[in-house]
């Protein structure tokens, strides 16, 4: 069977969720004989690692951060249209079972528009996460235009074959719209991530992107009030410069940069809380990855962590991500039993999330709704 990956973003360049989401299901679906595909944008960033077997296709114009001006505006719009007329003109030619698109707007256009047989896997509630982050970025004239991204999304939707959910919030809000839907988490790599038995810190650690959505000037700024404790940062993003600018002078903040998988195994082993203080998500995967290594997670109760996370049990769950809100989680879970509540986290990734047993069940999507 030929399965095809569609993501705007360019892959294997860019550093988040959803490569890794790629990177998991391919792999393990290479193991398993299928050929693989995966259509995305051009970058000229540095190209990242990704697993052996997978036929990468990069098409359209190369990816561009964008900043909101005018230029930018038309930038992405030629930018989009581009990507999807080199995607439509590759599908064509490889002639897939099944394309498994990675969001239903944009992204998926080039499937529905060459009537290709696809299933969308949505990472959140499109609706509300464009919006919330331009908010965030005081671009609210923009977060306007996600009505133009809605009408996308319903077209799509109409042609999808099915819509793969991380989880309960996402299933409730599409399946009014596609009676396809379908609950699959996200899942890990337990080969690597899993409990070392290494000596653990108290310290306190952030693995993710340097941006608004993650909150991550709010756990910098927390630290001010917390200098008993050490809060190592692993990442890349918009914010890092600015970020480094305001941490060169703390003591109790360290910057470590963009580590592998490996390297972020045995730092989630040394480390006690894994804070994520996110704005919106949909399911993080490093949130699953560090209770895998029996790193405890304080997080927002936003997307798909509350149905992870049991308050108490297995991490703890903050109703806002203010600095205050991040010190007060912080005191809470100081309190509790942290041992028991690290094995509760190894314990519940291995019974729910192994890339194992979740691959089996996007096979049988795939081959309910492949080409026929």
């Amino acid at each position: 069977m030929k399965i095809v990956f569609l993501e705007i973003m360019p892959y294997p360049y860019f550093i988040g969720g959803g490569k890794t989401h790629i990177d998991n299901l391919a792999s393990h679906l290479i193991k398993k004989g299928y050929q693989v595909y995966v259509i995305s944008s051009r970058s000229k960033e540095k190209i990242l690692d990704y697993p052996k077997g997978i036929n990468v296709i990069n098409v359209g114009l190369n990816h561009r951060k964008f900043s909101g001006k005018i230029f930018a505006y038309l930038y992405r719009i030629i930018f989009e249209i581009f990507f999807v007329i080199g995607a439509i003109i590759k599908l064509k030619k490889i002639k897939p079972d099944i394309v498994n698109a990675q969001s239903l707007i944009t992204t998926s256009l080039p499937c529905s528009l060459s009537n290709t047989p696809f299933v969308a896997t949505v990472h959140g509630i499109f609706k509300h996460g464009f919006k919330k982050i331009w908010e965030l970025k005081n671009k609210k004239t923009i977060s306007r235009f996600s009505f133009f991204y809605e009408y996308i999304e319903r077209y799509n939707i109409k042609k999808c074959r099915a819509v793969i959910c991380l989880g309960k919030n996402a299933f409730d809000y599409y399946k009014d719209h596609n009676k396809n839907c379908f609950i699959i988490p996200n899942g890990i790599n337990t080969n690597v991530f899993h409990d070392k038995k290494l000596k653990r810190t108290e310290n306190l650690i952030f693995v993710g992107r340097f941006t608004e959505q993650k909150g991550i000037l709010n756990l910098v700024n927390a630290m001010n009030d917390l200098k008993d404790k050490k809060l190592i940062l692993v990442g890349d993003g918009d914010l890092k410069e600015k970020i480094l600018e305001i941490i060169k002078n703390k003591k109790n903040i360290e910057y470590l940069g963009v580590k592998n998988q490996e390297e972020i195994a045995v730092l989630f082993n040394e480390t006690r809380f894994h804070v994520m203080p996110s704005e919106f998500e949909g399911l993080p995967i490093s949130l699953l990855e560090s209770m895998a290594c029996g790193c405890i997670p304080i997080t927002t109760d936003v997307g798909e962590s509350g149905s992870v996370i049991k308050h108490g049990i297995n991490g703890f769950l903050m109703k806002n991500n203010k600095p205050e809100d991040i010190i007060k989680a912080l005191k809470t879970a100081e309190r509790e039993n942290l041992d028991a509540i690290s094995e509760n986290c190894i314990r519940i990734i291995k019974e729910k999330y192994d890339w194992n047993m979740l691959t089996e069940k996007f096979i049988e999507i795939y081959d309910n709704f492949k080409r026929n």
